[in-house]
């Protein structure tokens, strides 16, 4: 098996014509802290601008404001909102997290001025000019009771009585009923109680109300760094019942999210550092589409490229395991050297470390590092080169099956071995042997347990024109090698078996491009060949236009899901992205579609 990180990073000239599979990127320009909201006719989202500030802090003294008619063409209209418009701020007032209202035929927007201040603001139009309603804060420390000490990332919310409620606040969740004008707040500030939070979650900031289905829905940012997490429950004012993570840890300081329902889609917009020269100071504006499961849980789809790696940018041959002590899926891939400049022939793809990404779910991966294998492996002295690494646990003890070849070189004739690796925790890793197989150039373990109890392992023996071969073992330590598995059509690399609908499967990478051969057998021994291929058309998503290579498969509450790797320009380019897919069955046969949404929610 195989695999790897997920952050959200996108090829910017796809990202922008993506499908409504994919997350739309907004505007090239910096912004964040989205405010979304159909106004006038037109979809309006109102936003930091992150555009003209020093980039080493949030010190934008304006607002940006973006529309659009149809979700996938945006207009930026720049910073049409000073802070200024607030008489009694201080001139260096910082202008961070908007929140934006319609009432009564008039439009409201509310600031954060200064991090000790909430202003509000009119105008007859969603674009302006607006000018201060009151005259004064609506919302201001230390002025007002229980206002917390940054009273910031209001969110505004009318409940089916008419009654509107601003929510807003650091570190503790605030909440208060405003006037019926909006012109003061009603009664006393109150914290919004959630319950039965994991003990290492807290609030933290960006909290946001919605509705769906009658239930009302309270989510936030845990921090900084933060997961974007909810809760639910039957009133406005709470309390509140905690219900998971929506979105996970981003390779970002701040995560700060709203969600839009209109026409029967929920969409969620958010801020990642996707834009070139992005960072935590310099964010990009983000939507996808949101669903909710029949028990009211709500899931977003996998990103398109699901993963980059952040060092090398080669991302390829993933394998994923469950991390029992750590509860986290975890992804081993070898990271192919792809940005590393002056690396001649295929050199690029020797001297390849084994990277580690996490996720809580299988959609929103994190790096974690690279492997340090133990120095007892034979011929890894000096800069030394693994591939394609196969992880599973068997009772309590973790195997890896890797390749390893002695050195970089610019060809590929060299020997190359697997070897068997075990670990107590998916860190620390001893070296067992290396397997005698059918020769010295092996490569792409993949194992699996069959039905008997016995384990069998598919591998690429590469003199005898990249045909899989086989061999069996009965405890993972001893192997016998039976030679070629007689796939029909059997030329490629990259076996990957699995067991699901009571048969079992075997996909191989067919090369160039050319997608993912697929073969079902019930003896895991006699195989027929699938009539199509996998992943062989190119996707419309970004960094997917191209065959699928080396594939993973896991399956979770009987559903399977398919991950692998894409060299997303031409098919020489050295950079690959993972992405993922669901397979399905059809007349006894495996199919997908690499561009619908896939909702993924991994179980243990």
């Amino acid at each position: 098996m195989n695999a790897v990180f997920a952050g959200l990073a996108l090829s910017l000239a796809a990202a922008v014509a993506a499908p409504a599979s994919a997350q739309t990127l907004l505007t090239n320009n910096f912004s964040a802290d989205p405010s979304p909201h159909y106004f006038a006719g037109q979809y309006v989202v109102y936003a930091t601008d992150d555009q003209n500030n020093s980039g080493k802090y949030w010190d934008s003294t304006s607002w940006r404001v973006l529309t659009s008619s149809n979700l996938a063409n945006w207009k930026d209209h720049g910073p049409i909102l000073p802070a200024n418009i607030f008489k009694w701020a201080s001139a260096d007032a910082k202008a961070w997290a908007p929140e934006a209202f319609e009432h009564q035929g008039k439009y409201y927007f509310f600031a954060p001025v200064g991090g000790k201040q909430i202003g509000i603001a009119v105008a007859d139009n969603p674009l302006g000019p607006f000018a201060d309603l009151i005259g004064k804060p609506l919302v201001e420390t230390p002025r007002d009771t229980n206002a917390g000490d940054e009273p910031i990332d209001p969110a505004v919310f009318r409940d089916n009585d008419g009654r509107v409620f601003l929510y807003f606040g650091t570190r503790v969740p605030k909440v208060v009923q405003l006037s019926a004008d909006l012109k003061a707040t009603v009664g006393g500030i109150k914290n919004v109680a959630v319950n039965n939070f994991p003990a290492k979650t807290g609030y933290g900031e960006a909290p946001f109300l919605h509705q769906h289905n009658g239930t009302y829905y309270f989510s936030f940012s845990t921090g900084w760094p933060g997961q974007i997490v909810y809760a639910t429950g039957a009133s406005p004012l709470g309390p509140f019942t905690y219900r998971g993570v929506l979105i996970d840890f981003l390779q970002i300081s701040t995560n700060h999210h709203a969600i839009l329902e209109r026409d029967g889609k929920s969409l969620l917009f958010y801020h990642d550092k996707v834009l070139p020269g992005g960072g935590d100071h310099r964010r990009s504006i983000l939507m996808t589409e949101l669903a909710y499961g029949a028990d009211g849980s709500m899931q977003i789809p996998a990103p398109k490229p699901l993963f980059r790696d952040p060092v090398f940018d080669g991302a390829a041959d993933p394998s994923i395991i469950y991390d029992d002590a750590e509860k986290k899926w975890k992804m081993f891939y070898t990271n192919r050297r792809a940005n590393v400049p002056g690396l001649s022939s295929v050199s690029w793809v020797h001297g390849t470390p084994i990277g580690v990404a996490e996720s809580l779910d299988g959609r929103a991966w994190t790096y974690r590092g690279t492997v340090d294998f133990p120095k007892e492996i034979p011929n890894t002295g000096g800069t030394a080169t693994y591939w394609a690494p196969a992880v599973l646990k068997h009772e309590n003890t973790y195997h890896m099956y890797l390749t390893v070849v002695p050195g970089v070189f610019e060809d590929w004739k060299h020997p190359r071995a697997i070897v068997h690796l075990t670990s107590a925790n998916l860190k620390q890793w001893k070296y067992e042997s290396t397997l005698k197989l059918s020769s010295d150039r092996v490569i792409d373990a993949g194992v699996l347990r069959l039905k008997d109890g016995t384990w069998r392992m598919w591998y690429n023996n590469e003199p005898t024109g990249k045909s899989i071969y086989y061999a069996d073992s009965k405890d993972l330590y001893g192997w016998t090698d039976k030679g070629t598995a007689q796939l029909p059509r059997d030329r490629g690399e990259a076996p990957l078996p699995f067991l699901w609908k009571g048969k079992y499967w075997l996909l191989t990478d067919l090369l160039g491009n050319e997608g993912l051969g697929a073969y079902r057998s019930d003896d895991a021994k006699t195989w027929s060949r699938q009539p199509h291929s996998l992943l062989d058309k190119p996707g419309k998503g970004a960094d997917d236009q191209n065959g699928g290579h080396h594939p993973e498969v896991v399956i979770s509450d009987d559903r399977a899901y398919l991950f692998y790797f894409v060299h997303p320009g031409v098919p020489d380019n050295k950079r690959s992205s993972m992405q993922v897919t669901e397979l399905k069955l059809v007349d006894g046969w495996l199919t997908t579609d690499r561009d619908a949404p896939v909702y993924i929610n991994l179980k243990p």
